[in-house]
């Protein structure tokens, strides 16, 4: 594991070969978010996206209100989740373009 804070996914280096990573996963109904940095296993029911929705909800306020940075396809979902993103100056294609 690359990140003792990641909670919700497994962090794998990207020196692992990626289609192979993605067979793993699939046979364990999971998927795969490449950040740059390394492959993020997931449940597909978990996202960033979610994690804020559960917050705004936990928290009674609208999730529009809350402000997302990011900088790589994992912060996409976050992206469209909450009322204002925006991606830090390296971030990558994904990220820019939401």
């Amino acid at each position: 594991m690359h990140n003792r804070w990641r909670e919700t996914e497994l962090s794998v280096s990207r020196s692992v070969p990626e289609e192979s990573l993605r067979r793993v996963a699939a046979d364990h109904d999971r998927t795969v978010v490449g950040s740059g940095y390394a492959y993020h296993v997931k449940s597909p029911d978990v996202s960033k996206a979610t994690g804020l929705r559960r917050a705004a909800d936990l928290l009674d306020v609208d999730p529009d209100s809350f402000v997302a940075i990011g900088d790589s396809a994992n912060d996409t979902e976050l992206f469209d989740a909450a009322g204002r993103s925006y991606a830090v100056v390296n971030a990558d294609d994904n990220a820019r373009t939401q």
